[in-house]
């Protein structure tokens, strides 16, 4: 009796043209659903994008498919393609091969936790678009981080400047090329032992504010220190005045141009062995005080001695009383004009043959000690004698 209704309940369902079909999705749709190979030749072709149109077909259709043994895969291809198609595990050693690089190649989530383990660094890595909006999140930091091509036209725009950046390798062979001049480059930490090293020398040298307070400390005491335009218009500020200021080759043909009269002209040290050589002849010759205590010891008595003007009111002092005291030519049109009235006079060698021609006669000639133990030998018997009140002489008869 009851193998009799249970083929009347089949009968009556194949006569619907429903039996083959729902017995189908109940055994496909649970635990002990089929294992199908997905990996061989003969393997379904399962349309993964497109919405679930539903059973349409009449009566007449699903017999004649049934007839012609066309049932079965149409079956397979309808449930499929809707909301409850199966979940494929992407994940296991049994995971099948899906070609990612055609134009039917699926839509795969990349952001869920489900998402597949795809392997980027082998040759038959997918193309994945970096640039839109679906792009994945990649880990850029781990030790599996992809391989990822930036100095080729379509390498993807990475934002440096968030917290979760990626660390580059700037100092590798396979550095990538950062453009450094356009509004959107990195700020990149030049005050930290893993800074990169920048090319300064090249065509291609960044151009780095050197005025704000987040300028990098640059090394100006190395061989590898950068050459920096001293002469132009966005010259850097140096602060030479520090105990970190760079040593500046002032002998060279590419020294900079320093203003020497301005408020914030640097203290050169004029008193060591490396101290600068500086035009002192020129109409840009800088203004040196050298009345203050550290004033600077010029050598006067060597070729390259300064012109100093010593008739202006500006004239330094020169203490013309020690051992150092320079020569000075009296000879000459130029020779300085020497207050010999005063407490500081100089005290002048009239002895030797450098002695220097001493105006007697005019207005301005000097008060002369006769008197002392320093007074000077006069010639009375020369061609230069002195022509002043001669002494009474007794004469012999």
């Amino acid at each position: 009796m009851q193998r009799k209704h249970i083929c009347a309940v089949s009968c009556l369902m194949a006569h619907r043209g429903e039996g083959r079909e729902q017995a189908y999705n109940q055994q496909d749709r649970g635990e002990n659903r089929p294992t199908i190979n997905m990996k061989g030749e003969n393997r379904s072709t399962i349309n993964r994008t497109e919405e679930k149109t539903g059973l349409q077909s009449t009566r007449q259709e699903r017999t004649g498919l049934q007839s012609t043994g066309q049932g079965r895969k149409q079956a397979y291809n309808q449930q499929d393609r809707g909301e409850n198609r199966p979940t494929i595990n992407m994940k296991g050693e049994n995971r099948p091969t899906i070609n990612r690089t055609g134009e039917n190649r699926p839509t795969i989530n990349m952001k869920g936790e489900n998402r597949p383990t795809i392997n980027r660094t082998g040759e038959n890595r997918p193309t994945i678009n970096m640039k839109g909006e679906n792009r994945p999140t990649i880990n850029m930091k781990g030790e599996n981080r992809p391989t990822i091509n930036m100095k080729g036209e379509n390498r993807p725009t990475i934002n440096m400047k968030g917290e979760n950046r990626p660390t580059i390798n700037r100092m590798g062979e396979n550095r990538p090329t950062i453009n450094m001049k356009g509004e959107n480059r990195p700020t990149i930490n030049m005050k930290g032992e893993n800074r990169p090293t920048i090319n300064m020398k090249g065509e291609n040298r960044p151009t780095i504010n050197m005025k704000g307070e987040n300028r990098p400390t640059i090394n100006m005491k190395g061989e590898n220190r950068p050459t920096i335009n001293m002469k132009g218009e966005n010259r850097p500020t140096i602060n030479r005045m520090g105990e970190n200021r760079p040593t500046i080759n002032m002998k060279g043909e590419n020294r900079p141009t320093i203003n020497m009269k301005g408020e914030n002209r640097p203290t050169i040290n004029m008193k060591g062995e490396n101290r600068p050589t500086i035009n002192m002849k020129g109409e840009n010759r800088p203004t040196i005080n050298m009345k203050g205590e550290n004033r600077p010891t010029i050598n006067r008595m060597g070729e390259s001695r300064p012109t100093i003007n010593m008739k202006g009111e500006n004239r330094p002092t020169i203490n013309m009383k020690g051992e150092n005291r320079p020569t000075i030519n009296m000879k000459g049109e130029n020779r300085p004009t020497i207050n010999m009235k005063g407490e500081n006079r100089p005290t002048i060698n009239m002895k030797g043959e450098n002695r220097p021609t001493i105006n007697r006669t005019g207005e301005n000639r000097p008060t002369i000690n006769m008197k002392g133990e320093n007074r000077p030998t006069i010639n009375r018997t020369g061609g230069n004698m002195y022509t002043g009140q001669q002494p009474l002489r007794c004469r012999a008869e």
